[in-house]
């Protein structure tokens, strides 16, 4: 179980000596706490060493990663078996993690202080020679041991002004110390700088907003330990530690409290309630330390000697002396090591599968990136095999057999292509009306002009023709959209194609964008005159014989039917015999009555003739003729107005042979007044004429038979467009691309002069192969490393 922990530190050093960005999140405790909280002093308690600087104002400015490495023989075992909840294999005894009982006598106090009942060490990650004397070793200073601790400060003094500056700057770049040490456990911990308010030196005005952002990276991290410093001597409502702890971990399962300065409060005061967590509760709870301050530092006392204190103190103190399992240093380092391992050992298996996914995102991006050309041989077949894949791949993406169609979020290549078909251009049309942009007033007046000079027996076919073919054209417009998002679906599919591979050649990936382009520039502009044919098939010829065509018969007989239908609903249901009168004089109206009467035999005309007119209009589109019951109850309005016209210019005449005083005019006069009254009744007609305002009963029947025959041939166009327009987009345009695309890209770059020129890589591209070579074989070995785990557990179960 101890193993574990240094298996971790070789993944952080690992990750660490690469200078790239950690790939997984590693395990790891984080000390934080306000400015002179005793962050630094626990730590140093923790080693047994004075490592850290120190002095007034903000003195951690970079992150330091300390790792301790236990190098003594023989520990007794305590932690191991706590954490494990197994007893000793030989003698079967389980050992709790901490003393329940105080130490009894100076020699005990001595070995407590020590660090005795540590936990078993690992020696793998230990040099040989490194057993006896504490030594420190940097990362960034690899191979040199610093025996003395002093110039492990400096050093540390010494890297941070290299990389902040030495006016109080700050950064988030860590600083790798390894300490190797009899008196210490396996443990990994990183000392963050303390949170401040006040800028000082040449810190920005915001250094409060940068050191929290930088703390809070580190310890959002899930896998991390967050270790709250606060001093007993302030209130704990007011801990800044806990307040930032709280932000990264809501819930407190990965914060453990640390109340420092026990020694320092007040007379008559404690931090019982503290340590209870009976102030501000925390799930792992709270560990009492006592650090040396500055008069011990004047005095020069020694970490060993501060721990003996520390202990004698506890002892002495009336309440603390029962408390023993949440107080002192070593039960803290103790404590931590235990926590730390059982950490790693929840999140191991997550960790390895997190490496796995990396290690085989980075071979792809190697595979992508491909090797470096080492000579002019190889770049004809690379040129070709570059322009095979992306033409094969253009080609599977608009089949659906790419492996980008595997994308579960959203539609790609050929899908987009049906959708707009099926979900754009589709919904369009069947959004569209018939008698968009045409009215009544429209209709009547194109029967009228196709009439010209003659007064119609019939709704002339003239005025359908011409109506329905302007109604056709607009179909223009949706097609010629349908034509644009196609070759902008093409346009885009065209970039997106093999775009990690363009990527290495950016000459190469310029030039083949531009022909594909094109390409399809070319072939969209006979795409869209096969579009605009397709409308003029349509308006050189209606047929009116088209099986979904209503025709003229159906179309009275529909009319018939709806006037039925509301003169019943508005007659409230007459006798039958009435109904059968008003049918039959309907018909007759309209032409279609077997009987139905045309001019009266006084004016000359034949009823056999007549007969013969109306059977042969039947079923055909000249089929209006009107009746001379329709006549007159068409013009019964009109004959009264004309009556009472009469009436006046009856009037008017006789005024033209009076005087007022009611003799006789002269016959030369007579003549001059009724030229003159004649000369203001016979006005000009208007420039721009328009049809009179009144609608008779027999335009109301020619409009609306018009608009049933419109809106049943629109709606055969409509069906023919819908399903010949998509084809003829995927015949001129997208099958044609497909096609076309490989030999044209090799007619327009397969050169010999060019290869050279397009296969230059870009400026990044190395560096990027660099990098993924350097993860590739970074993550294998961090494997190997997370796979010695698995010896560790099968030595431990023999």
């Amino acid at each position: 179980m101890e193993r574990l922990i240094p298996v971790v530190n070789k993944l952080q050093d690992l990750f660490a000596e690469t200078g790239l960005d950690t790939p997984i999140d590693l395990p790891q405790i984080m000390v934080v706490g306000a400015q002179s909280s005793g962050k630094s002093s626990v730590l140093e308690n923790v080693i047994g060493e004075s490592i850290f600087p120190r002095g007034t104002g903000i003195v951690t400015r970079r992150p330091t990663v300390v790792q301790l490495y236990c190098t003594a023989k023989e520990k007794q075992r305590s932690v191991f078996s706590a954490v494990n909840g197994q007893g000793d294999r030989k003698g079967g005894n389980r050992e709790l993690v901490y003393d329940e009982v105080p130490p009894e006598d100076e020699d005990d106090v001595k070995n407590a202080a020590a660090g005795g009942g540590g936990a078993p060490v690992d020696t793998s990650a230990i040099p040989e020679d490194a057993a006896g004397e504490a030594f420190a070793e940097f990362l960034h200073k690899p191979g040199v041991r610093f025996y003395n601790f002093d110039d492990v400060r400096s050093e540390i003094e010494r890297e941070t002004d290299r990389v902040t500056g030495k006016n109080k700057g700050i950064s988030p770049k860590a600083i790798n110390l390894r300490v190797y040490s009899p008196h210490v456990v396996n443990l990994t911990v990183v000392d963050l700088p303390g949170l401040t308010k006040v800028p000082v030196g040449d810190q920005p005005s915001d250094i409060e907003r940068l050191i929290r952002a930088m703390v809070l990276s580190y310890i959002e991290r899930p896998n991390a330990i967050i270790l709250a410093v606060h001093p007993a001597t302030n209130d704990l409502a007011t801990s800044d530690a806990l307040q930032i702890a709280r932000i990264a971990d809501p819930e407190g399962k990965r914060t453990v409290g640390v109340i420092t300065k026990l020694d320092l409060m007040d007379k008559g005061t404690d931090a019982v309630e503290m340590l209870k967590g009976k102030v501000i509760p925390l799930r792992r709870g709270y560990i009492g330390v006592i650090c040396r301050g500055s008069t011990d530092l004047k005095r020069n006392k020694s970490i060993q000697q501060a721990r003996e204190d520390e202990i004698r103190f506890y002892k002495s103190h009336p309440l603390y002396r029962r408390m023993m399992n949440q107080l002192g240093t070593q039960t803290l380092a103790r404590s931590l090591s235990t926590m730390l391992m059982t950490h790693i050992r929840d999140t191991l298996p997550d960790m390895r599968q997190k490496m796995a996914s990396q290690l085989a995102e980075w071979r792809g991006e190697l595979n992508v990136l491909g090797p470096a050309f080492e000579g002019a041989d190889d770049l004809g077949g690379a040129l070709l095999h570059i322009i095979n894949r992306y033409s094969s791949e253009f080609a599977k993406s608009l089949e659906g057999t790419s492996q980008q169609t595997v994308n579960t979020q959203e539609l790609y290549g050929g899908a987009r292509i049906n959708y707009l078909f099926n979900d754009v251009y589709a919904k369009e049309l069947l959004s569209m009306d018939a008698f968009e942009g045409l009215t009544r007033e429209d209709i009547r007046t194109a029967i009228r002009n196709a009439t010209g000079h003659r007064n119609p027996l019939f709704v002339p076919e003239l005025a359908f023709e011409l109506l329905v073919k302007k109604q056709i054209t607009r179909f223009i417009p949706p097609a010629y959209s349908c034509v644009d998002l196609v070759f902008d679906e093409l346009v885009r599919l065209s970039l997106e194609c093999e775009a990690e591979l363009l990527n290495r050649y950016e000459n190469l990936r310029q030039e083949i964008l531009a022909a594909a382009q094109t390409l399809l520039r070319e072939l969209k502009q006979p795409s869209m005159e096969m579009v605009q044919n397709l409308i003029a098939m349509e308006t050189s010829y209606i047929s009116v014989n088209h099986k979904d065509f209503i025709g003229g018969s159906a179309a009275i007989s529909r009319m018939i039917r709806a006037r039925m239908d509301a003169e019943q609903q508005q007659s409230g249901g007459k006798k039958k015999d009435g109904a059968q009168a008003d049918d039959s004089q309907t018909s007759v109206r309209l032409g279609q009555g077997p009987q139905a009467p045309l001019q009266p035999q006084k004016r000359g005309q034949d009823k056999d003739d007549k007969n013969d007119d109306d059977s042969k209009s039947e079923g055909r589109f000249r089929f209006m003729r009107r009746s001379p019951k329709d006549k007159e109850g068409a013009n019964d309005k009109e004959g009264a107005d004309k009556s009472r016209g009469a009436g006046k210019r009856s009037d008017a005449t006789m005024d033209n042979f009076f005087n007022e005083d009611g003799e006789p005019i002269p016959l030369d006069e007579q003549e001059e007044e009724t030229h003159r009254k004649q000369q203001h009744s016979l006005e000009s007609i208007p420039e721009h004429l328009k049809v009179s305002d009144v609608v008779g009963d027999r335009d109301k029947d020619d409009i609306e038979l018009i608009r049933t025959l419109l809106a049943s041939y629109f709606d055969v166009v409509r069906v023919n467009m819908m399903d010949l327009v998509p084809k003829a987009i995927m015949c001129f345009l997208v099958v044609r691309a497909r096609d076309r695309m490989q030999s044209r890209l090799v007619s327009e770059l397969y050169k010999p002069e060019r290869f050279s020129e397009l296969l230059n890589e870009s400026s990044d591209v190395a560096e990027r192969r660099a990098t993924a070579k350097k993860m590739v074989a970074l993550l294998q070995h961090g494997m190997q490393v997370i796979n010695e785990v698995r010896d560790i557990r099968a030595k431990d179960e023999v």
